[in-house]
């Protein structure tokens, strides 16, 4: 699999029909005959029902910066990226005919903040008209401030249409992955940089008829000599130093031990040593007569392969219990996978229900056809036998889609992946491979619902092995592709991964992690060999985890696609690398004194963009929003890590 993804920006994506209330006229006029007529009419109230008040949370894909971050920010635009491309044209700010975009970033510096106010307030005091299902008692939140401090930061009718684009992205290498293929995000730029050393705070704001003579009457000053706008988002940050940047962050990442295991303990014997640099934790043990023992524990994900060494179905889970009668420890490690698995299958009524009547049809097939045997010898004819009607297609679906996720370890609770927080500090990245027996164990266990006999055990074993496989071959597909050709891919020999912990989790939830088969030492040279990726999920706001089918000697993490940010070059002056028409920078190309307003740090977009045309040399009647973006774009951080032999 080759790295050819690529970043397409797109001016804009109008819905076909804006959010409001249409009135829809039919008139049908019958002729009658003899001069005589008949007009039939009909009229209609729709509506288009839209964002307008509020913004679900997660609409919001990014901010930028993060919320919270400290950053060398102060040479960057903020900007929000947002799910549902069509939303900032569902209205606009201008005319009904303008098309321009009804969102924007309004950026408050903390010196500012005294003069700013958010509240919240009915939607009916704040003077739009209600359109279908609207209610004045609704309530909303609102951005009040200074009409001064607004006309210095707000963008201009023109530039609003430049400040707000679409990009179109592969998603395959991130948590929120789908098979649809490449994915629409919509992303409003701010027209303010940061202020060094400084808090800021970005504010998502409606400005629905701003620029609409007719209806800009709602944005009157009040008798304070303020502006209340509608409030849908907004996030702080921090442009004070480098040290949470993206490239800081993962860059710094602890890397030792580099596999999922407790760090090397002082004071312990050989023996507990390379139990632990195995991955293997000492945990208190009650027994069943009331004793008290240390065992061992290892989950899933381990330091290294390990062979097959079990076999199924069991009929418990002492039965995978294994005890070092030198050291007199036992390790329980897939004995509780086996009762983990039970109890999540127990859990779960849909797959327990399925499991049963499964089960059941498969007895039901089983007696028939010993039945249809039996009366062939005795009669020689078996069409005497009762016809089989036993179907359990249906159920197997369900078991095969819950086993197959319980096989990527979906549904398995953190502290049996990570019993112990050591193994995974803050800010740290962990490589591990998948204990196959581990999940073998957990996958009997939910498998052996029903199991009480020894008939139910050697029922179990003539389908234990199918079931499995089935599973596995579900699990490929989970987060299956557009660019999967193979409908019933081949499984792996192997699966590997790597476990993740830092705040560039949290503040880049879409960040996009890519496995290699092969390392490449130096970071110029593109790997060919990507591994397919299994799963990849956030565990909690800041740990993403990553199952790869193949052996995993290489991780490439980076910015998102649809997040790369707007920024300009800093050296005693502010100034602008452009690109070429295929997104090259250009070394000669390069744009110096910046424009801004009079205001601090507030861009002046529209004489920006005119002066990158000029400089580019292009028709200005085909530089839209998207070549702005291009532009205006700063490069996306990579950073590799190499797997290494401990």
């Amino acid at each position: 699999m080759s790295d050819n993804r690529t970043v397409e920006f797109i001016q804009y994506h109008r819905p076909d029909l804006k959010s409001g209330d249409y009135t829809i006229q039919i008139q049908h006029q019958v002729d009658l005959g003899f001069g005589d007529t008949d007009t039939f009419s009909e009229t209609k109230v729709l509506s288009v029902r839209g964002e307008r008040f509020k913004i679900a949370s997660e609409e919001i894909v990014a901010y930028f910066p993060p919320d919270g971050s400290f950053g060398d920010f102060s040479n960057c635009l903020p900007h929000v990226v947002i799910s549902k491309s069509t939303l900032p044209w569902e209205r606009t700010a201008g005319t009904e005919t303008s098309g321009t975009p009804w969102l924007a970033i309004l950026l408050i510096d903390s010196s500012e903040f005294s003069q700013v106010k958010t509240d919240t307030m009915p939607i009916g005091n704040l003077g739009f008209p209600l359109e279908s299902g609207d209610k004045a008692a609704d309530s909303c939140q609102t951005l009040s401030l200074p009409k001064k401090i607004l006309d210095s930061i707000i963008p201009l009718e023109s530039e609003m249409n430049r400040l707000t684009h679409v990009r179109l992205v592969e998603t395959s290498d991130k948590a929120t992955a789908t098979e649809e293929g490449p994915g629409e995000f919509a992303v409003v730029v701010g027209n303010r940089i940061g202020k060094p050393g400084s808090v800021s705070t970005a504010y998502l704001v409606s400005l629905e008829g701003y620029y609409d003579p007719l209806m800009n009457s709602r944005y009157t000053p009040d008798s304070t000599g303020s502006v209340t706008l509608v409030l849908l988002s907004k996030w702080s940050f921090s442009a004070e130093s480098e040290q949470f940047t993206f490239k800081q962050l993962v860059s710094n990442l602890k890397r030792v031990p580099s596999t999922l295991r407790l760090p090397d303990l002082p004071g312990l014997s050989a023996i507990a040593q390379n139990m632990i640099k195995s991955g293997y934790l000492p945990l208190p043990h009650r027994l069943r007569q009331g004793d008290k023992t240390v065992s061992w524990y290892r989950g899933p994900l381990v330091p290294y392969s390990v062979p097959i060494t079990t076999s199924f179905p069991a009929s418990s889970s002492d039965e995978l219990t294994s005890y070092d009668s030198n050291n007199g420890v036992f390790n329980l490690s897939y004995s509780a996978a086996w009762e983990l698995g039970r109890l999540l299958g127990l859990q779960s009524r849909s797959f327990s229900m399925a499991l049963y009547r499964w089960k059941l049809s498969q007895k039901r097939q089983d007696i028939l056809a010993a039945e249809k045997q039996l009366i062939s010898q005795l009669f020689g004819d078996s069409s005497l036998a009762a016809p089989d009607t036993a179907n359990g297609s249906d159920w197997q679906d369900i078991i095969n889609d819950w086993l197959g996720k319980l096989s990527l370890l979906i549904g398995v609770p953190f502290f049996y992946l990570v019993p112990d927080e050591r193994m995974l500090p803050l800010e740290s990245i962990r490589f591990f491979e998948l204990d196959t027996n581990w999940v073998d164990s957990l996958i009997d266990g939910a498998f052996s619902i029903g199991r009480s006999t020894a008939g139910d055990l050697t029922n179990d074993q003539k389908t234990a092995t199918s079931i499995r496989q089935a599973a596995i071959q579900t699990s490929l597909a989970i987060r299956k592709s557009s660019s999967d050709a193979n409908p019933t891919p081949q499984a792996p020999q192997k699966i590997a991964g790597v476990i993740l912990r830092s705040s560039a989790v949290s503040g880049w939830p879409n960040l996009e992690i890519r496995g290699y088969a092969t390392p490449q030492k130096d970071a110029n040279n593109l790997a060919t060999d990507q591994l397919k990726c299994l799963r990849m999920d956030h565990l909690s706001k800041d740990v993403i985890l990553c199952l790869f089918a193949g052996e995993l000697r290489q991780i490439d993490i980076q910015l998102p696609s649809e997040g790369v940010h707007f920024g300009l070059d800093f050296n005693q002056t502010f100034s602008k690398e452009l690109r070429d028409p295929n997104g090259d920078l250009e070394t000669n190309l390069i744009l110096n004194n910046i424009p801004f307003r009079d205001y601090s740090g507030v861009l002046n977009v529209d004489l920006l963009a005119n002066e990158i045309i000029q400089k580019l040399n292009v028709s200005a009647d085909h530089f839209t929003s998207a070549q702005f973006a291009m532009q205006m774009v700063e490069g996306v951080d990579k950073i590799s890590f190499l797997k290494t032999q401990e």
